[in-house]
């Protein structure tokens, strides 16, 4: 009980990836819903945020790595990062290598529909060094968001080239780069997904998951701890397809 009042604990998951908690405060004017959300990430400050009320009641969304299982009671697992793009793992498994993925003259692209809205957005990002797209925000940047519909289109810069200095690993064991200092406050993560076999990185977008903060998914074998020194494949791979649709 909280002063009193009954507490109820209703547990459940979201995609497997989220555990979420709700919990009700009674008393006689209204209820109060917190939605515990876990986020492996969110280690060093927890996020309250309101979502939405009627008369009778509220509900808000507490997002941290003590709503996870056991979150708060274990050692995080990080990545120190030696520089932009090459990091060591804190459990001794090696250093994560993004280096050969380093492609400034074609950065990795992906589509989001935003049904809201009716429309896509395109996505660009590149490790290590950034890009410039000539004549727009989008200048040194890790990632831009553009909006391939609107005339002329709208480029949005999402982030520094370098991402926050530690890198943290969400529940399925991938790191997770954090990039903050877009347009407008924008931010983004991109989550590394290893896969030994997968020589031509999968670069992939949820697009803006809430306001200004947007979430991508790198899977590649750089993201393979101690894996991926050079990847020539890789390289020779996208730099054909790059001039297949370049032709002059």
């Amino acid at each position: 009980n909280i002063k009193g009042h009954p507490v109820r604990y209703v547990c459940y998951d979201i995609m497997k990836f989220v555990t979420c908690c709700l919990y009700s405060v009674r008393s006689r004017r209204r209820v109060s819903n917190v939605n515990l959300v876990c986020d492996p990430g969110q280690r060093e400050k927890a996020l309250f945020d309101f979502e939405w009320a009627d008369p009778l009641l509220l509900n808000f969304k507490l997002t941290s790595v003590c709503a996870c299982p056991g979150g708060c009671l274990t050692p995080p697992v990080t990545c120190s990062m030696k520089d932009s793009c090459t990091c060591d793992m804190s459990d001794g498994t090696g250093e994560i290598n993004l280096h050969p993925l380093d492609n400034p003259w074609a950065p990795f692209r992906a589509s989001h529909l935003v049904p809201d809205v009716g429309r896509n957005f395109t996505y660009f990002y590149n490790p290590c060094s950034g890009f410039t797209f000539a004549h727009t925000p989008c200048t040194n940047v890790s990632s831009c968001q553009v909006d391939t519909e609107a005339t002329p289109q709208i480029f949005y810069p999402l982030g520094h080239v370098a991402p926050a200095s530690e890198a943290v690993t969400d529940e399925e064991g991938n790191v997770v780069l954090k990039y903050t200092g877009g347009d407008d406050g924008r931010q983004f993560d991109v989550t590394l997904i290893c896969d030994a076999a997968q020589h031509v990185p999968e670069f992939t977008t949820m697009g803006e998951v809430t306001r200004h903060y947007y979430k991508m998914t790198l899977k590649t074998r750089c993201a393979c701890p101690g894996l991926c020194n050079d990847d020539p494949v890789a390289r020779k791979e996208r730099y054909l397809k790059w001039r297949a649709s370049h032709p002059d």
